[in-house]
């Protein structure tokens, strides 16, 4: 249960750094507020991280709730370090909402609580490089459809020639291309390492439908971004096509673990 109010509380903060900006104007006292809730949610949601951790003495992304709630960590991590290094107020403006959505949907599923009272033992090395590759390849899936969000919205202030001040504090379009470009490429040789690892983790492991259906999605997955790297490499795909797949594969990812974690409770 622990666990769980952690989490919530992630999400609210999140939320309220979405609302923040998005709502009544991107001013810099806002931009702040933004950043500000971003970062406690990222506080409370490493808390619950680490106390999943200390209860079950393994790196959380043995289950799907696990997984997903390390994604949205990772994403997060992403989008602060990114928002203070380039001293541009993305956090909030989009980034948050992917995050609340991947926080809070595990909350909504009646199996939640029971899974994440159970302490099962700690996974061998391999299995938990494999799942944690993973992580980071969803993770890097999300910031570069974030950056395509983000793409998509300066492309129509272009277009429609808007004076906002949120238009004015978005990255150039080549800025958020190449983001999107160098994020997807990530995340691609991030998902054929967590491949190579997790085949590695199950030599001598008796293999399940489970396992051979985690395997089949991310086998799709990767020969998705791989194809979307070697199109976008070859110039076949740019600018709002690249944006607009970019964000479909992030989708197609996440509604990817609902069936995982069905075929795992039932």
């Amino acid at each position: 249960m622990t666990t769980a109010v952690l989490i919530f509380v992630a999400g609210l903060f999140y939320l309220a750094s979405l609302v923040s900006v998005n709502f009544g104007g991107a001013s810099a006292a806002r931009k702040h507020n933004a950043y500000v809730a971003a970062l406690v949610g990222f506080a409370f949601q490493t808390a619950a991280l680490a106390f999943r951790w200390w209860q079950t003495q393994r790196v959380p992304v043995g289950t799907s709730y696990e997984l997903m709630e390390t994604i949205a960590w990772l994403l997060v991590a992403l989008q602060l370090a990114i928002s203070l290094s380039l001293k541009i107020g993305l956090v909030g403006i989009f980034s948050m909402l992917p995050a609340a959505v991947l926080t809070l949907l595990p909350l909504g599923c009646p199996m939640f609580v029971s899974v994440m009272s159970d302490s099962p033992k700690s996974p061998q090395q391999f299995a938990a490089a494999h799942g944690i590759l993973a992580a980071f390849s969803y993770a890097f899936l999300a910031a570069a459809a974030v950056f395509a969000a983000l793409y998509l919205k300066q492309q129509k202030a272009l277009r429609e020639k808007s004076n906002s001040k949120m238009a004015k504090m978005l990255p150039s379009l080549q800025t958020l291309e190449k983001g999107v470009e160098a994020l997807v490429a990530t995340s691609a040789v991030s998902m054929l390492a967590s491949i190579v690892v997790g085949a590695f983790a199950s030599a001598g492991v008796e293999v399940g439908a489970v396992m051979v259906f985690k395997f089949a999605v991310g086998a799709a997955l990767f020969s998705m971004q791989a194809i979307l790297c070697a199109a976008t490499l070859a110039g076949f795909v740019r600018g709002a096509r690249l944006a607009k797949l970019s964000i479909a594969l992030f989708v197609f990812a996440i509604l990817m673990l609902v069936p995982i974690e069905l075929r795992t409770v039932m």
